[in-house]
């Protein structure tokens, strides 16, 4: 599948559908007119439908205190 086919069904933007590829390591194709394009297999688009949408970046666990 490509990117504007994840933008389709997903009804996310082609800016956020981009960048969650590249981050997340969905493989890349030479298109015809020498653009590298997405190749999206049904795995990527399960994870991207699975990925955290929570606003801001996850807290970090805290340590356990060496006491």
């Amino acid at each position: 599948m490509t990117s504007k086919e994840i933008e389709e069904k997903t009804g996310m933007g082609s800016c956020i559908v981009r960048r969650w590829a590249k981050a997340n390591g969905v493989k890349r194709v030479e298109s015809v007119n020498g653009i590298l394009a997405y190749d999206w297999s049904e795995e990527d688009l399960q994870r991207f439908l699975n990925r955290n949408t929570q606003r801001g970046t996850p807290a970090h666990k805290k340590r356990p205190s060496q006491s």
